[in-house]
């Protein structure tokens, strides 16, 4: 961002809710926005608490608290509507 503040680039990449709290202090002029979703990841050891959270986000996707809290921060949200443990996990 310093480089092209500087005037060495014509554009950037980043993300959503970043380019956003840059747009809303002037310095930058958004051009495409909403390509995909913000990945969110979390690590556990145990795997009953890391269900646990899974089952909790899904839930907040189900009842509409996580995409209020993804448009509060202006992050662009993940489709899925259940969140699982991806990969081999914790044990």
């Amino acid at each position: 961002m310093a480089a092209l503040r500087a005037g060495q680039l014509e554009a950037a990449v980043n993300i959503d809710e970043t380019a956003t709290d840059l747009e809303k202090r002037g310095g930058v002029k958004i051009l495409l926005k909403g390509l995909n979703g913000t990945p969110i990841t979390f690590a556990f050891r145990d795997k009953v608490v890391a269900e646990a959270a899974a089952e909790a986000i899904t839930a907040m996707k189900a009842d509409g608290t996580y995409d209020k809290l993804f448009d509060q921060f202006g992050m662009t949200r993940l489709p899925e509507k259940v969140f699982k443990i991806v990969g081999p996990g914790p044990t």
